[in-house]
């Protein structure tokens, strides 16, 4: 089938399909792909597409069905927020590039399944001293009073965390502090094996 002559006539930023339709192609091991794209600066030195993809493939032998990846997304500062602003808006600016997972827990796991979600976000960092400071205010996160569930992991200038969540008031996390945990190891595996390759 041919390329349709109306999209030919459209001008370059609108056949871009990151600026138009908000996605972008990457390598996968089965070919290209599409992930999405958002709006944030994304200037990564890393393969953080390929570190996203394996996180998402470990999600994906979990309790989780991954919905969305997007690149170029942003790391959301609330989930880190409350402990030492400063040293959290610090850290902020050093965000090279940040890649957001997002799955929804299958439907045989709870009967409340629609409302729990799970949102991994891989940033690069200018520094390793950044990532450590993200690092860091995750672990004193966690031992405060949530409403979510959180665990982190730290390689070199890479920070991820995942959040496990009710997305309704009034609804309990299917996660816990303790079930977060599981991830710890799969997600700081993904990012050591960057740095291995």
């Amino acid at each position: 089938m041919g390329v349709d002559s109306r999209f030919l006539k459209r001008s370059e930023d609108q056949r871009d399909i990151r600026k138009s339709w908000g996605y972008t192609v990457v390598e996968t091991k089965g070919g290209p792909g599409f992930v999405g794209w958002g709006l944030k600066s994304y200037q990564p030195t890393s393969p953080l597409d390929q570190v996203g993809l394996a996180l998402a493939q470990f999600v994906k032998r979990d309790k989780y069905e991954t919905t969305s990846i997007t690149l170029a997304s942003d790391l959301p500062a609330v989930w880190l927020s409350s402990v030492d602003d400063n040293a959290l808006n610090h850290a902020m600016t050093s965000v090279r590039g940040a890649v957001t997972i997002n799955a929804d827990l299958r439907p045989q796991e709870s009967p409340d399944y629609k409302h729990q979600a799970l949102m991994i976000v891989l940033a690069e960092l200018d520094d390793e001293t950044a990532a450590g400071s993200l690092f860091r205010l995750s672990q004193e996160k966690q031992i405060q009073p949530n409403d979510f569930a959180m665990v982190a992991a730290k390689e070199d200038r890479l920070f991820c965390l995942a959040v496990g969540r009710s997305i309704m008031a009034g609804k309990a996390s299917f996660e816990t502090q303790a079930s977060m945990q599981r991830f710890a190891t799969g997600i700081a595996e993904a990012l050591r094996d960057k740095y291995q390759e």
